[in-house]
């Protein structure tokens, strides 16, 4: 016949047998963490018990109270009790360990920490820009770009002096921008296709004479007021597939205009 009371008495046992740790935490030390100038309670904080060589023993995170409850296998002796807490000064503290668990009361003074300012720059984007692939190219491809804001368009008078400063492009006194091809006496002006809003304006290499003045660039495009962004390729296999063509190797300077869509 089976004795139901002794078999639960048995159960327990094997469950709590089971459940036991392999080497219990014996000694204990509870307390509460404090702001030394507020007298509010420190969330969160780390509680780490060190044996007198220095040694970690324990470490525990104090709940949001304040609170914590930090166990280990040593016996008594001297201990050390460190805290930790963000925007407060480290705490070390003596613990003398008798046998019996220990009700400690820790305070530990504010530390602001300097942070440094973060500044955060937004780029306004233009929708007419990006829904023609300026921003992608100018991700993504090897020419120069640039956005025309009121500040440099104050600075210039003539639409060719936006490009003063695209490396490789000259802008001379009374001609059109053109690429330096290193060569004396004229021979390395290398005039670009001109392309003002994705629409070709000149495609093929304007002759020297008569054209590659200033007046002409300035009756292909836009005036200074009008143009939002521009981008330059200073070879024809760099610049963009659309606007590639072979009646021209200067590559390509492309404007695109404050037109809104």
């Amino acid at each position: 016949m089976i004795n139901y009371a002794s078999f639960r008495t048995l159960s327990t046992l094997a469950l709590a047998v089971a459940l036991a740790p392999a080497t219990p935490l014996r000694a204990q030390i509870q307390g509460r963490i404090v702001d030394a100038s507020l007298g509010t309670v420190i969330p969160s904080a780390s509680v780490t018990l060190l044996d007198i060589d220095g040694d970690t023993l324990n470490t525990v995170t104090a709940t949001l109270q304040g609170e914590f409850f930090l166990g280990w296998t040593g016996g008594p002796g001297s201990y050390f009790l460190r805290i930790g807490a963000l925007g407060y000064d480290g705490t070390t503290r003596p613990i003398e360990y008798e046998g019996e668990p220990i009700l400690v009361h820790v305070t530990v003074s504010p530390a602001p920490v300097d942070i440094q300012g973060i500044e955060v720059g937004v780029e306004q984007r233009s929708i007419w820009l990006e829904r023609n692939g300026f921003y992608d190219r100018r991700r993504t491809m090897h020419g120069e770009y640039l956005v025309v804001d009121d500040k440099i368009r104050s600075t210039i008078s003539r639409s060719a002096h936006i490009f003063r400063d695209f490396p490789g492009m000259r802008v001379e006194q009374g001609r059109e921008p053109y690429f330096s091809r290193g060569q004396r006496g004229g021979q390395g002006r290398c005039y670009p296709m001109v392309v003002v809003d994705n629409i070709p304006m000149r495609r093929d290499q304007p002759a020297e004479r008569g054209f590659g003045s200033v007046e002409t660039f300035d009756a292909l495009v836009p005036r200074p007021m009008l143009i939002a962004a521009v981008e330059a390729y200073n070879t024809t296999s760099a610049a963009p597939p659309q606007w590639v063509t072979n009646l021209n190797n200067c590559g390509v300077i492309a404007i695109w205009t404050t037109r809104k869509r």
